[in-house]
């Protein structure tokens, strides 16, 4: 009973909780559709629970994780994440930025709602942080959800009772959340959640925004490190796990907020899972996919391997129909993220299907050049040449062909989905067959000679991760001006494109705006998705909350009527508004001409900090008085 009521958890939070995939009835008065995308979740909830098999409880350790596991390699863990943790400090210290603005505010978009209701209509919390608000507004509602579900999970009822409980919350969250205006956001709805977790805790900070990614980042290296020693010594496992995950392109993407990262952990976790030679619960790691579908759409991809596995290297004994039927019980779960799939691709098709383009030149050998060339710019020759001798070496295991497939199929969809080369899309299909392949190399060479040349190697590729990150702006670096501002790309030498996001660093710029008590005034153009978040996250009070706010929605006002790039600004436009008197610039459209414009109509650079690794620039400006 108890994996019945963990499907109906996760639809209670992703559809109920977020209310993903409602489209907004003062615009369609609960038209059919309306009504169809209201319902449509709870019906496959339902259908979920009445045709999934039974799971034994001990079979919900989706993970394997051992009881015993934290006691025997405590130390190497400790050191497994000072190690990554000490690596990192230098991406854990910048800003969140660019899209990771907008995943966050989903994230927290309830108790962002919560407050700015309270901020209206009361006067007293005016010298608190919006980020202590937001810290206690969240902890009552995780502190509900958790007793909610405990009391559900707890109490002695039928479980049909418990299942008409769960989904008529849901019906009635979705319901209310439908009345506010819906959620039509094409992202998935777990993206922030993570972030929105540890707010309680850590509060609302660039740093807490980075954890919500590097803590899971954190586990991964556990759970790869226990997968390691199924095949290794201890030694060799933490050697070949810190190699791994120490290569910048990775460790940058863990030390971000970006959504990217959990298709990377879906598709290596699923590997690693079907790579185990017994005990696969397939309806266990569908579940699992399921989850991470919430958090990243492209997850459901990881299917295909699963289902290959079950097809062709388990139950010999079974004709193929018999497998068809068995596999399509295995993978019910996957029914219950079916709602905002049909959702995004129907109401959303130009942020999904729209973006595929079927290049003429794909079946050329230019273009899978392009590819491969794509690949060693965001993951650098030695962790490319390290991927293809393990390939070469593996091709006799029987689980070879599945990975290969696999490989090819990611390849293609993830370059019809873009073709810019961004590093983000090359890392989360190129790690997973990485790790993929690295465990069929183990489990077919398992001699003292072969740990001794992968562990020489794995050592080899550390020293040569560190040497590029602490040696970045030397090896990787052009020019002085490093980041484009017209395509919101950062641009480094070959090898070296591992920046998924704009690397900025706000912090001091908000530290001389708090001396100069100049929160009230101040206005950040650029790609901060009309927000606020950024001003929390480094200490705006309510009250300051309340100006900024009216100052930014006055400014946006001014600068759409002046068809002015939702991601820039315009020094004349700033300038006639005497709300502001402190301008940030940072991540906007045509940053140094904006700075020099502002600067010609009189404005002081107030202070001006340039990242010493990325150089990337964060000016604070004041209106001359």
């Amino acid at each position: 009973m108890l994996y019945k009521l963990h499907y109906l958890m996760l639809s209670l939070l992703a559809f109920g909780f977020y209310g993903a995939g409602l489209l907004d009835p003062f615009e369609n008065s609960f038209s059919s559709k309306s009504t169809f995308f209201l319902i449509l979740p709870l019906i496959a909830t339902f259908a979920v629970i009445l045709l999934s098999d039974n799971v034994k409880e001990e079979d919900l350790n989706i993970l394997h994780i051992k009881k015993n596991y934290l006691n025997n390699d405590l130390l190497i863990l400790i050191f497994i994440s000072i190690f990554l943790t000490f690596i990192s400090l230098k991406f854990l210290s910048l800003s969140i930025s660019n899209d990771a603005y907008f995943y966050a505010t989903s994230g927290l978009i309830h108790v962002l709602k919560i407050s700015e209701i309270l901020a209206s209509k009361t006067s007293f919390l005016n010298d608190l942080n919006v980020s202590s608000l937001i810290q206690i507004l969240s902890f009552f509602i995780i502190f509900g959800f958790i007793f909610i579900g405990f009391i559900l999970y707890r109490l002695n009822l039928n479980l049909k009772i418990k299942i008409f409980i769960f989904l008529s919350l849901i019906f009635l969250l979705r319901f209310s959340v439908s009345l506010l205006g819906g959620n039509e956001n094409p992202h998935p709805p777990f993206v922030g959640f993570i972030f929105f977790l540890l707010s309680p805790l850590l509060g609302i900070s660039d740093i807490s925004a980075k954890l919500s990614f590097f803590l899971p980042y954190l586990f991964f290296a556990f759970f790869l490190y226990q997968t390691f020693k199924n095949y290794a010594s201890n030694i060799v496992s933490a050697i070949l796990c810190i190699a791994l995950l120490s290569i910048p392109a990775i460790l940058f993407l863990g030390s971000t907020f970006e959504q990217s990262f959990w298709g990377m952990l879906c598709f290596s976790i699923s590997l690693i899972l079907i790579s185990q030679n017994k005990n696969i619960n397939y309806q266990k790691i569908f579940f699992l996919i399921t989850i991470f579908c919430f958090f990243r759409s492209s997850s459901i991809l990881a299917c295909i391997p699963v289902a290959l596995h079950f097809l062709f290297h388990n139950n010999k004994n079974l004709i193929f129909k018999e497998k068809i039927i068995k596999l399509t019980q295995a993978s019910m779960p996957i029914l219950i993220f079916s709602p905002f799939f049909l959702f995004a691709l129907v109401e959303n098709s130009d942020s999904n299907i729209g973006r595929i383009s079927f290049d003429e030149n794909i079946f050329l050998v230019s273009w899978y050049i392009e590819i491969i060339k794509n690949v060693i710019d965001a993951f650098s020759i030695a962790p490319t040449l390290f991927l293809a001798a393990l390939i070469l070496m593996t091709v006799k295991h029987r689980l070879f062909s599945i990975g290969l497939l696999f490989f090819a199929l990611l390849i293609l969809i993830y370059n019809l989905i873009d073709e810019t080369g961004h590093p983000k899309y090359q890392l989360e299909y190129i790690v997973p067959i990485l790790i993929f392949y690295l465990i069929l190399f183990l489990k077919k060479y398992n001699s003292r000679a072969s740990r001794n040349f992968i562990s020489i190697i794995a050592i080899g590729l550390i020293i040569n991760n560190v040497n590029l990150i602490w040696n970045f702006k030397d090896q990787c670096i052009e020019s002085s001006s490093p980041y484009n501002e017209q395509k919101f790309e950062y641009e480094a030498k070959f090898g070296c494109n591992f920046v998924s996001q704009p690397p900025f660093k706000l912090a001091d710029a908000y530290n001389e705006l708090r001396r100069l008590d100049g929160f009230s005034s101040m206005y950040l153009p650029g790609v901060y998705y009309d927000g606020t978040l950024s001003q929390i996250m480094n200490g705006a009070t309510v009250q300051e909350w309340k100006s900024i706010t009216k100052v930014l929605k006055n400014q946006k006002k001014i600068e759409r009527s002046h068809q002015i790039d939702w991601r820039g600004s315009n020094a004349l436009d700033i300038d006639q508004n005497n709300e502001i008197r402190f301008v940030i610039i940072a991540d906007v459209l045509n940053a140094a001409k904006l700075k020099e414009n502002l600067i010609e109509l009189g404005w002081m650079v107030r202070s001006s900090y340039t990242h010493p690794m990325f150089y990337t620039n964060v000016t604070l400006l004041e209106r001359s008085k």
